[in-house]
């Protein structure tokens, strides 16, 4: 894997703030640019260290980067792929920058590709420069960061998430059972502190999102 234990994957989607996405870069992490997620470099100020993709979307293959090149016909997107070449390398976090925008087909298989590296025990997060996004897997805790002018909202991503917890927001749960098909923890708003969520089984996706 080398020094680095972070991944950042840039997509081709949104990025709605260049400058606050940069800020979700930890420092010295590995960058792999999933076929046009290679447009954002420039504007994020890296340099990416491995390209994966058909490159339908950039055209030419950018010389002197190492390159996974695939066939346009494939059973799963860049950024899937992308991302089990970072399982494959071992990170402990990986970092999506531009998975969101466009076509939403991609949006939810980028959204199911971050579970699964959750469930493979990762770290894992996606920010846009407006809002993030991360996902965590049971057993598990995380403290939500407060944003101004943003709501967070908490969603099951497995058939059932068993034992949430949110503690510190406006409104509180205590060891609900929050299931896929029920979304009654959307739009929860920031108090004084960090809100505080935690479940015992499942994995579910916690949203940081623009009012």
């Amino acid at each position: 894997m080398g020094k680095a234990s972070s991944c950042v994957i840039l997509c081709g989607g949104e990025v709605l703030c260049y400058k606050s996405a940069a800020k979700k870069i930890p420092p010295g992490a590995f960058i792999i640019c999933a076929d046009s997620g290679y447009n954002h470099c420039e504007k994020l100020s890296v340099k990416p260290d491995l390209l994966v993709g058909d490159f339908d979307s950039i055209g030419e293959i950018p010389a002197g980067i190492p390159a996974i090149t695939l066939p346009a016909e494939k059973d799963y997107t860049d950024t899937y792929i992308a991302a089990m070449e970072a399982l494959r390398m071992n990170f402990s976090e990986v970092v999506f920058i531009g998975i969101g925008g466009g076509r939403p087909d991609h949006t939810i298989a980028n959204l199911q590709t971050m579970a699964r590296l959750s469930r493979a025990g990762l770290r894992v997060s996606a920010a846009d420069g407006k809002s993030e996004m991360f996902m965590l897997t049971a057993p598990g805790k995380l403290t939500v960061p407060k944003r101004e002018g943003c709501l967070f909202s908490v969603f099951a991503f497995s058939d059932i998430c068993r034992g949430v917890c949110i503690s510190g927001a406006k409104y509180a749960l205590d060891r609900y059972d929050l299931s896929f098909d029920d979304p009654r923890a959307v739009s929860n708003e920031f108090a004084d502190t960090n809100p505080v969520v935690t479940l015992e089984e499942g994995t579910m996706l916690v949203a940081v999102t623009l009012r």
